[in-house]
């Protein structure tokens, strides 16, 4: 079963069987392109969206280091996967 899930403004599929979750892509809110990250060489971690759509604010999601990034993204595929490893 696809899981979809809108964490902090951003859009998270994935797919939730047999109670087992497999991440799958991080996706844009306004259009539903695949989200890509990027590390400025200051440091600074950003989610952009990949789509031509125009109309997407990039940075969709900004953080202070790509250890914040993924720190951000590993603890919410985790609640995601809890979820579904707690349906029926």
């Amino acid at each position: 079963m696809l899981s979809k899930t809108i964490h902090d403004g951003v859009v998270f599929i994935g797919e939730c069987f047999n109670r087992l979750f497999t991440p799958g892509e991080l996706r844009c809110p306004h259009c539903n392109g695949v989200l890509r990250e990027e590390i400025a060489k200051a440091g600074d971690a950003y989610l952009v969206c990949t789509s031509e759509e125009k109309g997407c604010g990039n940075p969709i999601k900004s953080f202070v280091s790509s250890h914040h990034l993924y720190q951000w993204r590993d603890t919410t595929w985790e609640l995601i996967a809890r979820t579904c490893k707690q349906q029926p």
